[in-house]
């Protein structure tokens, strides 16, 4: 395995807040097991303030985490980014300022991993820390003042507390009726015991760390340097402003993120990080499917062609559509009401005889008046 540079700074821990959620993994190694993932839905991107600026500085793409050279042509062909794409699309796409009423400047979520590192030397470690207690705990809250108020946590904890790789924690309230979950969770992990790795969403994660590196980290890419060369017009680009002016062009681009760890992927368990992070991949891309190129340009509303294109397509389709559906439309049986309305004159008796053989299938509904005079002139 390779390994992740950590850089120097001063706070030891990051805390992730957020939506938090589970699934489970079918485990390759096991027909019997499945492994749970917890997560927490949150995002990143250049805002100091609100949206985890300091996170990017703990995330690596695949190819900067593992060994690629190790990996089977398979893997390496799911794992491989077109640099190019990124930095001639994607990243003019999130730095758009034109025409912005008619286009959403947004990405879907990207995937990221927790990955255990060794401490110092940031080499992949193969497993997590030995979760406490072999599962989930339950702790008093942090905070005094909600301890008072019945507030306690859930806590999956990955080695021993204050030296963890990382804590997941789930927020409750405990009372009469029993602990009440809430949606709120947190992952808080140590920077220099884990850092990110990106599963899915790679093209796109690519183009906000360019951005990063380029802007705002002082020109830091920590592997994979042969591939710095396709970005380097952004940052020459960059260079052409102060800070304030890049913090002011970046500071409302926002990348949601799902962070995944797996607390049973730990010490005295089965299971390795490297093949949960393959199993995962397949998992999350196996059943993906991307939209056709036809539909995708006749649905572009900004190309002149594609509307030129619709209009045609409409003026055929919807003379065609309103005369199937006058051919094929079946008239709706009329109610009660409606069935004494066209016997007018007949005796109710009679009206009810006939009501039921209608509902049977056996009485013929009487022809609208002027029907036949309708027909009649038709025919001369």
């Amino acid at each position: 395995m390779m390994t992740i540079p950590i850089p120097s700074t001063t706070v030891s821990t990051k805390k992730v807040e957020g939506i938090r959620g589970c699934f489970f993994l079918s485990d390759p190694d096991s027909t019997d097991n499945s492994i749970p993932i917890q997560y927490v839905e949150t995002h990143i991107g250049f805002s100091e303030w609100h949206s985890n600026q300091d996170l990017l500085s703990e995330i690596s793409i695949f190819r900067e985490a593992f060994d690629i050279h190790r990996q089977s042509f398979k893997h390496m062909m799911q794992r491989n980014i077109s640099d190019d794409r990124v930095s001639i699309h994607l990243i003019p796409y999130l730095l758009e300022t034109e025409n912005l009423a008619s286009r959403a400047v947004f990405f879907p979520p990207i995937v990221g991993l927790l990955i255990p590192v060794e401490e110092g030397s940031g080499s992949i470690r193969s497993q997590y820390s030995e979760l406490v207690g072999g599962d989930v705990q339950r702790a008093p809250h942090p905070d005094p003042e909600w301890v008072k108020k019945g507030w306690e946590q859930d806590v999956a904890s990955c080695g021993v507390y204050g030296q963890a790789d990382f804590d997941f924690r789930i927020i409750t309230n405990v009372n009469d009726a029993g602990p009440q979950y809430t949606v709120a969770g947190e992952i808080e992990f140590k920077r220099n015991r884990c850092k990110i790795v990106i599963i899915d969403g790679q093209h796109r994660a690519m183009a906000v760390l360019a951005l990063y590196r380029n802007a705002l980290s002082k020109d830091v890419w920590p592997i994979g340097k042969e591939f710095q060369h396709y970005y380097q017009y952004w940052k020459d680009q960059m260079e052409k402003y102060s800070e304030d002016q890049k913090k002011s062009m970046l500071s409302n681009l926002h990348l949601p993120m799902i962070l995944c760890a797996a607390p049973t992927i730990s010490e005295g368990m089965e299971g390795e990080i490297e093949e949960l992070a393959k199993s995962l991949f397949i998992d999350l891309n196996q059943n993906a499917k991307k939209v056709d190129t036809e539909t995708l340009q006749i649905l572009d509303t900004n190309d002149l062609v594609s509307l030129a294109l619709l209009e045609a397509l409409d003026a055929v389709k919807l003379p065609l559509t309103a005369s199937t559906s006058s051919t094929v439309t079946t008239p709706t049986p009329p109610t009660w009401s409606e069935f004494r309305s066209m016997h007018k004159g007949t005796p109710r008796s009679e009206v009810s005889e006939y009501w039921k053989q209608f509902k049977d299938g056996s009485y013929e509904l009487p022809a609208p008046a002027g029907a036949d005079d309708v027909q009649e002139e038709e025919v001369e």
